[in-house]
């Protein structure tokens, strides 16, 4: 390399390093969090055991606090990082929290990392990241699935046609559908807080190796006690041999995110389907106009923000096998390397979170239901046949069948042209009665009533 060339990429290589960069350590605020929390708790725990004066140990927490306001308030350096976790991450954080010192005093400035090796905290802030993103989703589903049930109870009376697939089936409730989504959303909040209860580890005052090697003896049990103060949970300190591959957790836990993700999924493809029209669709629900019209469809309403959660969702796939392939590339007993596994799982549970509040917002808190059209295609299903069979035979129910295919008719109305016994009609008036069969109670009655006809 000649010199002018050599002189070159000297000047540029600065350049060159943030241009490779993708990610800054202000994308991912949860992280940052967790790494200033630590800080804090570090700085009391030196204090205590005589290590810092009280001076730089409050002056080093007052730091993090500003640096905690300057995150909420946009106002923190954008640092460009190679690896958002480990050295890289770490150096940038001691950076900003040594501008906002009161003092310049370099002994301060290092003061902020003693005792704290690379690698207990990278695992510990990891931990208290994944455990906010978590009850983070986990609050924004609650606000879902609450919505949903209110839904379910302004729709409790609205019977609709039921579907197997996208096969007619007999009568059921509008609002029984939106109270199934809302308790498949209950079961999964309740696996998200299951999983929290994981990461509440700390590996501080482990060090390499998980030995406890140039730590303070005593540093390990009194920085757990500050660390819970700050995160606001009781916290467990693994042993050494614990730490090495705790990763592994990611895909667990990112496993039960997907499992939100498929649900809010199929929920937002449902309400598209059955609001779909406007004249030729299912058209059992209307949602909010929020992109109204189309210049050759009047009245057209597009499902911009359900097409907007599965578009996410999507994305919270892709995610998962980014996360995979972070997870697999540590080196023999090490974890790994990789800032992907915790990457993506805060994309995924961030956009997860936003997602749902704009779905309840801008999507099911405006949805309106279309009973009369609910109402007629629930009466003209054919999935009644097999109702029918086991009141008034085999033969008879063919024969009624037969008849509503071949005049389009409903099969009430075909049943009026069939000659019945005055059991069988009064059987059958109990059958096509749609409040009563689209309940279980009703079915009930009406079961009660055919065997106790036969006996």
């Amino acid at each position: 390399m000649n010199n002018h060339s050599s002189k070159f990429f000297t000047e540029h290589i600065e350049e060159k390093v943030v241009s490779l960069s993708c990610e800054k350590i202000t994308d991912f605020p949860e992280y940052l969090s967790a790494l200033l929390k630590i800080r804090k708790a570090a700085a009391a725990a030196n204090e205590k055991l005589h290590l810092i004066e009280h001076s730089v140990a409050q002056n080093i927490i007052n730091a993090c606090s500003r640096v905690e306001e300057n995150i909420r308030t946009n106002g923190l350096s954008h640092y460009p990082v190679l690896r958002f976790i480990g050295k890289p991450a770490h150096r940038a954080i001691d950076e900003e929290i040594a501008k906002h010192l009161e003092s310049a005093d370099p002994n301060t400035a290092k003061a902020i990392s003693i005792n704290q090796y690379t690698v207990d905290v990278t695992g510990t802030a990891e931990a208290a990241a994944v455990h906010m993103c978590l009850a983070n989703l986990a609050k924004a589903l609650k606000v879902v699935s609450a919505e949903i049930n209110k839904k379910g109870a302004e729709f409790s009376d609205v019977v609709k046609c039921g579907r197997l697939g996208l096969k007619d089936a007999l009568p059921v409730r509008m609002g029984d559908e939106f109270r199934m989504y809302a308790a498949a959303i209950d079961n999964i909040i309740q696996e998200l807080e299951e999983e929290k209860a994981y990461w509440t580890f700390n590996l501080l005052g482990l060090s390499d190796q998980g030995l406890g090697v140039g730590v303070h003896p005593e540093f390990k049990e009194t920085v757990a006690q500050f660390l819970e103060k700050e995160v606001g949970y009781p916290v467990r300190t693994l042993a050494g041999h614990e730490e090495m591959l705790f990763q592994q957790r990611y895909l667990i836990a990112h496993a039960k995110v997907k499992a939100a993700s498929t649900l809010l999924w199929k929920a937002a493809r449902s309400l598209t389907l059955l609001a779909s029209g406007p004249r030729a669709g299912i058209r059992e629900l209307v949602l909010p106009a929020v992109a109204p019209g189309s210049s050759i469809m009047p009245g057209k309403i597009n499902p911009t923000v359900s097409e907007l959660m599965m578009n996410i969702c999507d994305k919270v796939y892709a995610n998962d096998s980014g996360m995979s392939i972070g997870i697999h590339s540590g080196w023999l007993g090490t974890g790994s390397p990789s800032s992907l596994p915790l990457k993506t799982f805060i994309n995924s549970c961030q956009l997860l979170s936003d997602a749902s509040y704009v779905f309840k917002e801008k999507v099911l808190s405006g949805i309106t239901v279309n009973k009369e059209r609910c109402r007629s295609q629930a009466a003209r299903s054919l999935a009644f046949e097999t109702l029918v069979s086991s009141l008034v035979g085999e033969a008879k129910a063919d024969e009624i069948l037969q008849i509503a295919l071949k005049e389009d008719l409903t099969l009430e109305a075909a049943s009026a042209l069939v000659e019945l016994t005055d059991r069988q009609k009064v059987s059958l008036k109990m059958a096509f009665d749609l409040d009563l069969i689209s309940t279980p109670d009703g079915v009930s009655q009406l079961m009660r009533n055919a065997y106790s006809s036969q006996v």
